[in-house]
C-alpha cells in the first residue's frame, strides 16, 4: 500500500495494486477500493487485503442461514428446552461443588446424584446437529459465492 501525506491538508492518499483492495479494519464490507483519500488520523484504520483473501461471505449472511438450518429440525421452544435442561444440570453440579453437604441416606441414592442420561444425549444430539448446520452453511455460502464469481 502506498501512502502519501499532504502536509497542508493533513490528508493521506492511499493506493494499492489491482491484486489488492483497501479495507477498513474490523469491517465485514469489502468494496473494491484501490485509491482513496482519508484524514491522516484515519489512515491507520485501513489495511491492504489481497483480493484472493476476501471472505466469500459475511457473518450477517452466515448466522441467519445457520439458524434457518437448525429450525429444520428444532423449533425455538425445543432448542430452549434442551438448553434449559442442560443448564439446570450444570447449576446443580456447580452448587454441589461449591456447597458440599454432609452425606445423608437420601444422598446415597445413585439416581438422585446422576443427571438424566436422556438430557445429556438430547443436548449432544442437538449440539452435533448445530455443528453440522454450521458446516452446511459455510459450504452453501462458499458455493454461492464461487458461483457468483464464475458467472461474472
Amino acid at each position: 500500500m502506498e501512502k502519501q501525506l499532504n502536509e497542508t491538508t493533513q490528508m493521506v492518499d492511499l493506493s494499492c495494486t489491482a491484486d489488492f483492495i483497501l479495507h477498513r479494519k474490523g469491517s465485514e464490507d469489502y468494496p473494491e477500493i484501490r485509491r482513496t483519500r482519508v484524514p491522516a488520523t484515519d489512515a491507520g484504520n485501513l489495511e491492504e487485503i489481497a483480493v484472493a483473501d476476501i471472505p466469500p461471505y459475511t457473518k450477517a449472511q452466515y448466522r441467519p442461514l445457520v439458524v434457518e438450518l437448525i429450525r429444520e429440525r428444532y423449533d425455538i421452544d425445543k432448542e430452549f428446552e434442551i438448553q434449559r435442561e442442560l443448564l439446570e444440570i450444570l447449576r446443580e453440579l456447580l452448587d454441589t461443588l461449591l456447597n458440599p453437604q454432609p452425606m445423608t441416606l437420601d444422598a446415597t441414592d445413585p439416581e438422585a446424584a446422576t443427571p438424566t442420561p436422556g438430557i445429556i444425549a438430547d443436548f449432544n444430539a442437538y449440539n452435533a446437529y448445530v455443528e453440522e448446520c454450521k458446516l452446511r452453511a459455510r459450504e452453501m455460502l462458499t458455493m454461492q459465492s464461487t458461483h457468483k464469481i464464475d458467472t461474472m
